[in-house]
């Protein structure tokens, strides 16, 4: 099952199965979370600053503005330009990639991807699960809520929403399109490797099966401007990859 359909495997032929996986399954990404997300007080804001790409290219850092505990502006800005606004800064945190703006009880918050784990290749693509998240509070100032019984069910609807963004059942591939079916994707070709990280990003998520792209409507905002770099289909579900070996065949099974 894939993206709500069956699918096929494929195949080649030898016995060395070693190509079948580049990353190391169950386990979390060998390269460093690219995206480094700031907070700063003067102004409120978040800027997202992408810390090494691919293709060496070099993205706009986003600008999320924090007003009233809600989401403001979203506009982009280059290194030069972010330099002043680092001085502000009062935390830091690193991510592999944004789900969205999320409106709960608690606040409004921007949650991103802080730990994940692969779970197998399909169509050239490293599929992860989601392990960890961070609730980034859109909030500018602390609110003191007085009422024991209201401060305990907020910080309860405020648990169980991690507990169930955390519990390895939201996927994400960081270049290729998991919520169609794979009869229906072309591998990425060559050309396609060496034509730019945003142009592929925003190939694959355009072009997502609306019915599965579990995130879209938290990333309205990215979407309305058209921030490709920053917009990370996330599928709800469950995925399986397994391999086999038969007659001198590799056949790769997704569920």
């Amino acid at each position: 099952m894939w993206g709500g359909w069956g699918i096929g495997g494929s195949s080649s032929s030898g016995n060395d199965m070693s190509g079948a996986y580049v990353a190391t399954v169950h386990a979390p990404p060998k390269f460093p979370k690219p995206i480094r997300i700031y907070t700063c007080l003067h102004p409120d804001t978040f800027i997202l600053h992408y810390q090494y790409t691919a293709n060496m290219r070099e993205k706009p850092i986003l600008i999320v503005e924090r007003k009233d505990n809600n989401l403001g502006k979203l506009t982009t800005k280059s290194l030069e330009e972010m330099k002043p606004m680092l001085k502000s800064v009062i935390d830091t945190t690193d991510a592999y990639g944004i789900i969205g703006i999320i409106r709960i009880p608690a606040g409004t918050f921007l949650v991103v991807i802080t730990e994940c784990k692969c779970v197998g290749r399909v169509n050239n693509s490293d599929v992860y699960t989601i392990t960890d998240t961070a609730f980034l509070p859109l909030a500018n100032h602390q609110v003191v809520i007085q009422d024991p019984i209201e401060k305990q069910n907020l910080e309860k609807g405020y648990s169980d929403i991690r507990k169930w963004l955390n519990g390895n059942s939201f996927y994400f591939s960081f270049d290729s399109d998991i919520t169609s079916r794979l009869q229906s994707i072309s591998p990425i070709t060559h050309q396609q490797q060496h034509e730019g990280d945003s142009t592929r990003r925003q190939n694959f998520w355009s072009s997502a099966d609306v019915r599965f792209f579990w995130n879209r409507h938290l990333l309205h905002y990215f979407i309305k401007q058209k921030l490709n770099d920053w917009i990370l289909p996330i599928m709800k579900g469950y995925v399986e990859v397994n391999r086999t070996l038969s007659g001198g065949l590799i056949s790769v099974i997704s569920l």
